[in-house]
């Protein structure tokens, strides 16, 4: 026969081992809390690092008019008749259809600019002639839009062959549209992709913006 004391013992244990569970229980779930919290924190800073760096890249596209720009030289009184014709005739073999100025318009260095024009008129692409390797803060720089013309398969294998597979979202963002736009693509300073897209017509030989730029 248990004596009165072995009972309460046992059951004195029993109290013990379900406090140690409960204890158990509760430091499992506030350590995995902590945790979590702890890598929302992590995350949110990265995101907040990440956009304290991106610059903002504002283009501005203009026609590329070479019969004014002939006028203009054939008027200029301070170069010579063979420096003119010379000037004319390098502008006849220019294949420039837009000029794209670009502003960073942060205080925010970009790197690695690139311009893609889509024209709606024949509804395909133009690359610019070359790239920007960095533009500061508040600077601008204007990039020549040039022929040939591509389609936006070429387009979108140009954007991947230079920036890689972290530029496929921009890539596949290419769309035949009924408005034309520009598309800049660059990096910040610790090599992320960005894009800015921005949209505009062609009326009687001006290119009319957008208020703003998407």
């Amino acid at each position: 026969m248990e004596q009165p004391g072995s009972q309460t013992i046992a059951l004195f244990g029993i109290i013990v081992q379900f406090i140690l569970a409960v204890v158990g229980v509760w430091y499992a779930w506030e350590t995995r809390r902590l945790r979590q919290s702890g890598e929302t924190q992590i995350a949110l800073l990265r995101e907040q690092g990440q956009s304290s760096l991106k610059p903002y890249i504002f283009p501005t596209i203009r026609l590329f008019d070479k019969e004014k720009r002939k006028i203009a030289i054939q008027e200029d009184k301070t170069i010579s008749d063979i420096q003119k014709q010379d000037r004319i005739s390098d502008l006849e073999e220019d294949d420039t259809q837009f000029l794209c100025l670009l502003e960073n318009a942060s205080n925010k260095i970009s790197i690695d600019i690139s311009v893609l024009i889509y024209d709606a008129r024949t509804r395909s692409f133009l690359n610019a002639r070359g790239t920007i390797a960095i533009l500061p803060e508040k600077a601008e720089q204007s990039l020549k839009i040039t022929l040939p013309y591509k389609s936006a398969e070429e387009a979108w294998v140009r954007i991947i062959e230079r920036y890689g597979i972290v530029a496929q979202s921009v890539a596949d963002a290419l769309e035949i549209e009924t408005r034309s736009y520009a598309l800049v693509i660059f990096r910040d300073i610790e090599g992320r992709v960005y894009s800015m897209r921005r949209k505009f017509s062609i009326r009687d030989g001006r290119v009319n913006h957008l208020i703003s730029a998407p």
